[in-house]
């Protein structure tokens, strides 16, 4: 029993470190403009959103991270740094509380229905307007390039998008952050969020969650197949069935400070 306790805290610390390694950042409480009316219909009606302080990753989930946490030793280790893709919504909400059962922190998903229980102190996907809230990071345009003086609205600076990606996923962290310091929010690898898929006809603007059912997961931030005016922009929004595994689909997380 000894051993087995102390083989569980050596993954813990082992995980959590990897985690700290990875670098998270506190989201401060505040308020942000939502949406978009210079993309698709669904990014409307634009309003104002205020969110509750939360922590997230500066980067995407790794390989190297994923394969520690899932014990998933079929990834090669030549490509550890690069983020894990390919994975369901619903694996990555597994990943989520297998981390929090290593960190000692409460799991947030029930694994028989996948709801989420937000008060818990867990690791989590983020909600999708956590999400734009985090990727936009105080800025309001298309992309949050332009925090850089000399590299002004220039998508290419902040991600691996379909003009510079050779069509393949690259390592994290290797393009400029947002001013909030978070990397491959665009681009790089798509992100699964939270939030099953809606319109936003009837917005709630205070930690929304979205609807508490439905048949497609949104993800957001585009990935190396897609162009800086499409889907590699802070407001755009797509969706996948949970159960699917895109090529191009990876993830962050978030919890409670």
């Amino acid at each position: 029993m000894r051993f087995l306790l102390a083989v569980l805290l050596c993954i813990c610390t082992f995980a959590y470190g990897q985690i700290t390694n990875t670098a998270t950042v506190t989201i401060a409480t505040g308020s942000f403009t939502m949406g978009s009316t210079e993309g698709l219909i669904n990014e409307e009606p634009v309003r104002s959103v205020r969110l509750d302080s939360f922590l997230i990753t500066t980067m995407e989930i790794t390989e190297e991270l994923w394969d520690s946490v899932m014990s998933d030793s079929a990834l090669s280790e030549a490509a550890d740094s690069i983020p894990i893709a390919g994975i369901s919504w619903t694996e990555a909400a597994q990943f989520c509380n297998n981390l929090s059962i290593l960190c000692l922190l409460d799991t947030c998903y029930n694994v028989t229905s996948w709801a989420c229980d937000t008060s818990k102190n867990g690791w989590r996907l983020p909600s999708e307007a956590e999400w734009e809230y985090a990727c936009r990071s105080g800025t309001v345009a298309r992309w949050y390039s332009g925090v850089h003086e000399k590299r002004r609205d220039d998508i290419n600076a902040i991600s691996w998008n379909r003009a510079n990606a050779n069509w393949e996923l690259h390592e994290v962290a290797k393009k400029d952050s947002s001013r909030w310091g978070l990397h491959d929010m665009l681009g790089n690898a798509s992100e699964w969020t939270g939030d099953w898929y809606a319109t936003y006809a009837t917005p709630d603007t205070v930690n929304p969650f979205g609807p508490s059912s439905g048949s497609f997961r949104v993800v957001r931030g585009g990935s190396f197949a897609d162009g800086g005016y499409s889907y590699c922009r802070a407001a755009a929004r797509q969706s996948y069935k949970p159960t699917v595994k895109p090529g191009m689909v990876g993830f962050r997380v978030v919890r409670r400070p």
